[in-house]
This record gives structure tokens, C-alpha cells and sequence, in this order.
């Protein structure tokens, strides 16, 4: 676990923060992939239950090309 955060560290995916007020905490854990490495999983859950929720439809594809028109 600590080599998979410090690749990410490194990466710039995350980086580490001073805590602070309100927070937070998420847990983590890793899944076995198929080549032998790992892949982090942050569990969201309690962050998604403080983020108010908004509706939004994707519209289809075809639609979306119809909306769409060249710029001359």
C-alpha cells in the first residue's frame, strides 16, 4: 500500500495535505490486476453523501451531432 501511494505521490496524483477542518476520510484498498500489479481504490461513499446532488442527462450521441454546426 505505501509503495502504490508513494507511485501516485510521485506522479503528482495526489498530493499531501495538512489537515484541516471539516474533512473527509476516505478509506482505500487495492485490487490485484490481471499483469500482477495493483490498483489503488479510494472509497468515495461518505465524500458523495456531503456533495449535493445535481440531475444531469447525457443527451445521445446522434443528438449531439445535431446540435452541433460549423463555425464559418
Amino acid at each position: 500500500m505505501d509503495d502504490e501511494i508513494q507511485t501516485l505521490l510521485n506522479k503528482g496524483v495526489y498530493e499531501e495535505a495538512q489537515p484541516s477542518q471539516p474533512k473527509v476520510i476516505s478509506s482505500i484498498f487495492l485490487r490485484k490486476k490481471e499483469n500482477g500489479s495493483y490498483r489503488m481504490i479510494v472509497n468515495l461513499k461518505r465524500l458523495n453523501e456531503c456533495i449535493e446532488y445535481k440531475h444531469f442527462k447525457m443527451e445521445s450521441l446522434s443528438l449531439t451531432v445535431q446540435l452541433m454546426r460549423k463555425l464559418s
